[in-house]
């Protein structure tokens, strides 16, 4: 019982933030639109969109779930870069803010490229995947310096589209040189960490990682898997 109400709490709990996530941005991004900074505002609807579609439309596309852990993770990562970050320009009052955020985000990634990789084994396969750890830290932190990059890549021709500065090139010198290696080289600290972690749990008992970090992202697997062998037992 008491674990049902903690589930029950939680899944209110991840709804909240979607909303309150959800709404703010939208009003944020209007509240920049009338106060002329428009490419501001652009950049809160872009990044609303992304955040709708990795919570709700990509995890629905590919047969899977999103798990009120990872829903509420992602909720709080977007309300504290963008929705406080960049709205109240805590990028440019705090030093280092941007720093931590892409060292979060290089967390984050590493934990969504688990998913992804899991996504691609064939469902009959996934609770007992053979996988050698290091493949499986390599694959994570790879997947997340290649989304990295792009992120950076998107940030530049930003910047040479719309005279923006969001790699810092507008101070001279090699200062834009200088915080796009920074912001790679402190996501990679961020992938090196997950990694790190994901590979010493599925190192120790791969099937429990599997029921305890992945198996809410497939809840229709068991019942999937189920149908797999009645029909191989039926052919045999």
């Amino acid at each position: 019982m008491i674990r049902a109400l903690n589930e029950d709490l939680g899944t209110k709990l991840g709804i909240l933030l979607f909303w309150i996530v959800t709404l703010s941005t939208a009003v944020g991004a209007c509240v920049l639109f009338f106060s002329g900074q428009r490419f501001e505002g652009w950049v809160g609807i872009a990044s609303l969109f992304v955040f709708i579609i990795v919570q709700v439309i990509l995890p629905r596309a590919a047969g899977m779930s999103n798990p009120t852990s990872m829903r509420i993770m992602i909720s709080l990562l977007m309300l504290i870069s963008l929705t406080i970050g960049r709205y109240f320009s805590l990028y440019k009052r705090i030093v280092h803010f941007d720093k931590l955020q892409h060292f979060l985000y290089g967390i984050m990634i590493s934990l969504i490229a688990v998913v992804i990789l899991y996504r691609l084994i064939p469902i009959h396969s996934r609770r007992q995947s053979e996988f050698h750890p290091a493949a499986i830290g390599i694959f994570t932190t790879g997947t997340t310096m290649i989304i990295l990059f792009i992120w950076e890549l998107f940030e530049y021709t930003c910047d040479r589209l719309f005279n923006s500065d969001m790699q810092d090139w507008k101070a001279g010198g090699i200062s834009g040189l200088t915080d796009t290696m920074l912001d790679l080289a402190v996501g990679f600290l961020g992938a090196l960490l997950a990694s790190a972690i994901i590979m010493i749990v599925y190192s120790r008992n791969r099937e429990i990682f599997y029921n305890r970090f992945l198996a809410g992202f497939f809840p229709l697997d068991s019942k999937k898997d189920c149908i797999i062998r009645d029909n191989r037992e039926e052919a045999i």
